[in-house]
């Protein structure tokens, strides 16, 4: 019996690598605060499993089989950390499948490089370390991929008990996220180009399952997606459509490109690296048949499936995070063209490159670990410190108030000008203040003869106006300040990191 040393090397360090991805990202997300999206996630898997079912369609906008997951997680522990490892752990173990399929789909490059290249990728990380479906979607296309890979595209027939395993998967998947129904119809247009014409139609009869899972809920996709779209959405031209596109693609390959503004600037890097790769791998690409190639049908697919969506609806329903599907297509499909390179000197220089980038870019991004979210515990901390008597505290605008509730327990946290309803459809307008009657109404169902605490974000932040202008409300700061200076009396202000304004405020005095 012989052992290939070699192989059981690269799986040594493939493992090596994903433990310190794992390790990083632990330590990242114990530094890391609270933002509202992730008290989203929080809020809704709080209730029953009824209600996380119901608030995920109505008002995250979501399927619900990531909610349910975490609320299940969430029993072994209720901290903000262990909700965000189930995020990390979802992404490690993506990881290792990633390795798996890099080693046996990608030829002259080293499996090894291929995931370090994915695991240094800033959308990857960011994805680990949100308490947000994004992790778990990664890891269901991931998932998806390697299974369509082993069942369906070898030479076998495929077997019966796989077929069921991969429709169940599939099924799944799809209520995790609508947007991977896209991937399964890839796979369709694949095995009709390879010309898999009895695959294909075994293929069909097993995507009926997950199509039935679809069709039931087909009546709140719509509705799903205009919760997550702006108003007075302009007609989108040809040539946005395009840039957008291209800007999403070249970001998700070189997440660098962050920090170069849209343009000729960006234009030309990729138009220079390309140059280089052709010059180099030319020989052996016209010898590739990439049009037949499955990374590059299902990147393709994707990104003709999100431009249409992109058309009908607006730039929020694509977002980066929403189309983390295409991260791994686009990256194997890139990995396909350097592996042409024949020079391994030349190839390997680019990828190493291309890496350092990547580990620049989280660098920079987390070494300021204090910019992220919201100081919960230093809005916390300080008030613990100077209150005795367990004051309550107001916060306006409600989003503050959901990720101030979870560090403050003793207090009685009140949000300005009404509680944000997780049973009902998400919509901004309903938090809005719009007269001082709220507020009286407000305080006067409140104790607040020993005085309050007020937190508010800074009116005049680019945040907020970008809120207001984007979704036509305004949140009316000044009214809330007038009426505070005109009824009470503030004892104490203190500025808070980043833009949050906290204030003691006493009873005047009749």
């Amino acid at each position: 019996m012989t052992i290939n040393v070699k192989k059981n090397k690269n799986l040594y360090f493939a493992l090596t690598v994903i433990l310190l991805f794992f390790i990083v990202a632990v330590i990242i997300a114990r530094s890391q605060f609270i933002w509202l999206d992730e008290a989203y996630t929080l809020h809704t898997t709080s209730g029953s499993f009824r209600q996380v079912w119901l608030r995920a369609m109505n008002f995250e906008g979501q399927p619900p089989f990531y909610f349910i997951i975490l609320k299940v997680w969430r029993y072994l522990s209720d901290s903000v950390f262990f909700a965000r490892l189930f995020s990390i752990i979802t992404v490690t173990i993506s990881i290792f499948i990633i390795y798996l399929i890099s080693k046996k789909y990608i030829s002259n490059i080293n499996p090894l490089i291929i995931i370090l290249f994915f695991a240094s990728n800033s959308l990857l990380l960011w994805a680990a370390l949100e308490i947000r479906v994004y992790g778990l979607v990664l890891l269901m296309s991931v998932v998806s991929v390697w299974l369509f890979l082993n069942i369906y595209n070898s030479k076998q027939k495929p077997a019966l008990n796989q077929r069921i395993l991969y429709s169940a998967i599939a099924l799944i998947a799809v209520y995790t996220q609508y947007y991977l129904v896209f991937l399964f119809i890839g796979n369709f247009i694949f095995l009709l180009t390879v010309k898999k014409w009895d695959t294909a139609r075994l293929y069909v009869i097993d995507m009926l399952l997950p199509a039935l899972g679809v069709i039931l809920l087909i009546s709140n996709i719509t509705e799903q997606i205009s919760i997550h779209s702006y108003q007075d959405r302009p007609i989108i031209s040809l040539s946005t459509l395009v840039n957008f596109q291209f800007r999403k693609v070249s970001t998700y390959l070189f997440p660098y490109f962050h920090f170069v503004p849209s343009g000729f600037l960006h234009y030309l890097i990729i138009f220079v690296l390309l140059v280089i790769i052709f010059v180099f791998a030319r020989e052996n690409l016209k010898r590739q048949h990439f049009c037949r190639n499955y990374f590059f049908i299902i990147s393709i697919t994707l990104i003709i499936f999100f431009t249409f969506l992109l058309f009908l609806t607006d730039r929020r329903n694509i977002a980066q995070r929403h189309t983390i599907s295409l991260l791994l297509p686009l990256i194997m499909a890139l990995g396909l063209i350097l592996g042409a390179i024949k020079s391994a000197k030349v190839k390997y220089s680019i990828l190493v490159l291309m890496i350092a980038g990547n580990v620049t870019v989280n660098m920079l991004h987390y070494g300021l670990a204090d910019e992220k979210g919201v100081h919960y515990e230093e809005v916390s901390d300080f008030i613990n410190t100077n209150d005795n008597d367990n004051a309550p505290v107001f916060c306006f605008r409600y989003d503050l108030a959901l990720i101030l509730d979870i560090g403050l327990p003793t207090h009685k946290v009140v949000p300005i000008p009404v509680n944000v309803d997780f049973d009902s459809p998400f919509d901004r307008k309903k938090w809005v203040l719009k007269s001082t009657n709220q507020l009286d109404s407000l305080f006067a169902v409140n104790d607040i003869n020993d005085g309050f605490w007020l937190v508010t974000s800074e009116n005049d932040s680019v945040l907020n106006k970008s809120i207001e202008k984007r979704y036509n409300i305004h949140y009316n700061y000044v009214m809330l300040n007038e009426y505070i200076s005109k009824n009470f009396n503030v004892e104490l202000k203190k500025q808070i990191h980043p833009g949050l304004v906290l204030r003691r405020v006493m009873v005047s005095e009749k």
